[in-house]
């Protein structure tokens, strides 16, 4: 084989080195040159951050950040607008204060901010820039921390969107933490610690966004499950019983774990907030935090077992399996979704489900919750015009969604309906495995409107008209005839209840909620109802009725709670700014009560589907 000879730029000496041989180490030379081109290029940025609190009473939390390795003109910081797993616009940025800057030889660099959530630094291409800012922790006492962030002398909590920027074209270069706290102050997380044990380490923005972290004095447990180390925290409370929680917590974590045969995950962390006021919870990437009256932690029927098991569900729904809009947050205004239903709903369905299959819901809790659920959503005039892709599009606008947060009711339906036409062969949890394959292991999320595909495919069945008839129009589900393929019965009683025709909104202007006044808003007014024929309009701002003002929700719903039909309300009103009086007697209207019972003289295939729901199981 003739060899090409190889001529060497910038040399008077004949070369005829072979290509064939001289191809590896051009190969190598190319690496090399390429890799420092990028680490130049800021490809390789070094992130590192401190957290301090020096005073926990003054309720701000100090951070500085170290940006090294990035030769821009300019380093654009911007705050999130809101939360994975949170469908409220927060602006972050509004809680950020004395924000500074400095280059690597300590002077000082011009900083402005543009908007509420994004700040330039004029770096000038030093290379290193160093800025240092304060987070005001305004979450209250109530819950001990949730949204934002939270201090007191004794503990102190805060949402990774609260206090870290995404910084414009390093979002996925690994980040560090390290923190300077009072003395006998721990810290709690699922971020990994580094080889010395005080620095966490995350990959990318994203996961430093997602992960909460627990400051200050509170109690821990670590258990281990299938391998999954789990951590149980609780703040807030030092008398808890910690073995007993963390049993709950391990029974959970275990069904579940069968339920989706296997776990995708090495570690989880349950923060949970004893405080005196909370009720919710928060799913994050691998955390959750849960915020419950102290009560409920020595309830032998507490509701920290259905939080516990919703939120850790979303290790799966919601995280692994999600909507393709969600393969990259978008975290500067809301994103919006159809499918809201899923990710939320068939979530609420496996936490009373997972409930009842560990053994820690009864039956008649199990259906208890879905009658209740049931009445809750029939009770609700929007679901009238509102399906349930609508009430998912809506879920950043309550006003709109009217409370029709109700996601309870497709999981039982489609499982059920699934069982029913595959002859109990084929289930939701099976749709729930693939999906987490599909989407979990291939990081890929699913269209607006491939689930009733997906499930028909797992089913072997069409249920594309079944979706079009019930999800993406405003049409109840056939209750009776659905729970009846599990040998269920669906009974209504009806009772007479006050009705204005439209709703009393509560609602404020900006974000926190519980720092600013409120106005009462009329919303949802129904045509040719008791509102509507006296005059009230979709909209109006009501400065009072009989005289009395609302300024809180607690007062608008004691209000509400004291009115019987018959009664007068003398309604003064804001409409486009002008002042108006109205008089409306109040309506009475028929409310649902059910009840949902096992039929005595089941038919073998009606226990089976029954059984295979209840136990997980199909043939």
């Amino acid at each position: 084989m003739k060899r090409r000879p190889f001529s060497v730029v910038g040399t008077t000496v004949p070369c005829t080195i072979a290509i064939d041989r001289l191809l590896p180490v051009l190969i190598l030379w190319a690496i090399v040159v390429l890799s420092a081109a990028n680490t130049f290029a800021g490809v390789q940025a070094s992130i590192q951050y401190k957290i301090s609190v020096s005073n926990p009473s003054a309720k701000v939390i100090d951070v500085s950040c170290r940006v090294a390795h990035h030769p821009e003109k300019a380093l654009e910081l911007n705050w999130a607008a809101w939360t994975p797993g949170y469908a409220t616009v927060w602006n972050y940025g509004q809680f950020v204060n004395d924000l500074t800057a400095r280059d690597g030889s300590g002077r000082h660099l011009a900083v402005r901010k543009h908007s509420v959530n994004q700040w330039i630094i004029e770096s000038n291409n030093s290379g290193v820039v160093t800025f240092r800012y304060k987070v005001k922790a305004i979450d209250p006492a109530a819950n001990l921390g949730f949204a934002q962030a939270y201090l007191d002398s004794v503990t102190g909590w805060f949402n990774g969107a609260a206090l870290f920027p995404q910084i414009e074209g390093l979002r996925y270069e690994r980040q560090s933490l390290n923190f300077s706290l009072p003395t006998g102050w721990k810290v709690a997380t699922a971020m990994e610690r580094d080889a010395t044990g005080d620095t966490y380490e995350v990959p990318s923005y994203d996961v430093l966004v997602d992960s909460p972290v627990q400051l200050g004095r509170f109690l821990r447990r670590d258990i281990e499950v299938n391998g999954t180390k789990i951590g149980v925290v609780v703040a807030g409370c030092d008398s808890v019983d910690m073995d007993r929680l963390a049993g709950m917590v391990g029974k959970i974590v275990k069904c579940e774990f069968e339920l989706m045969h296997g776990s995708p995950i090495d570690r989880y962390l349950f923060i949970y907030h004893a405080a005196s006021r909370g009720a919710g919870g928060l799913e994050h990437l691998n955390a959750t935090t849960i915020s419950a009256p102290v009560a409920e932690f020595f309830k032998d029927d507490s509701w920290l077992k259905a939080a516990t098991s919703h939120e850790f569900f979303h290790v799966w729904n919601a995280k692994r399996i999600h909507p393709a809009v969600f393969d990259v947050y978008d975290y500067s205004k809301p994103v919006h979704t159809k499918t809201v239903w899923f990710s939320e709903g068939l979530t609420a369905y496996y936490a009373d489900v997972v409930l009842y299959r560990c053994g820690l819901m009864t039956k008649q809790a199990l259906y208890g919750d879905l009658a209740h659920i049931i009445d809750l959503y029939e009770n609700n005039p929007a679901h009238h015009w509102l399906s349930w892709q609508d009430i998912s599009w809506n879920v950043w606008d309550p006003e709109v969604q009217q409370g029709l947060s109700v996601w309870l009711i497709p999981g039982w339906m489609i499982d059920l309906k699934m069982r029913e036409v595959t002859d109990n062969r084929f289930s939701l949890d099976d749709v729930m495995r693939f999906m987490n394959i599909w989407c979990g292991d291939g990081g890929k999320g699913f269209g607006e409107d491939q689930i009733g595909m997906i499930c028909g495919a797992v089913a072997q069945n069409d249920f594309r008209p079944f979706f079009h008839e019930y999800l993406d129009k405003a049409n109840s589900f056939p209750y009776d005839s659905i729970l009846s393929a599990a040998g269920l019965k669906w009974q209504v009683d009806s009772i007479s209840s006050p009705d204005l025709g439209c709703k009393l909104w509560w609602t404020t202007a900006t974000r926190p909620t519980w720092t600013t006044a409120g106005e009462v808003k009329i919303i949802g007014i129904i045509n040719q109802g008791v509102a509507c024929r006296a005059g009230l309009r979709d909209g109006d701002k009501v400065l009072s009725i009989n005289g009395e003002k609302f300024v809180t929700r607690r007062a608008l719903a004691e209000f509400e709670r004291s009115l019987k039909p018959g009664d007068r309300m003398d309604f003064r009103l804001s409409r486009k700014g002008k002042e108006m009086r109205f008089r409306l007697v109040v309506g009475s209207r028929k409310i649902i009560h059910s009840t949902i019972t096992e039929v005595e003289s089941a038919t073998e295939k009606q226990v089976e589907i029954r059984n295979g729901l209840l136990e997980g199981r199909t043939k």
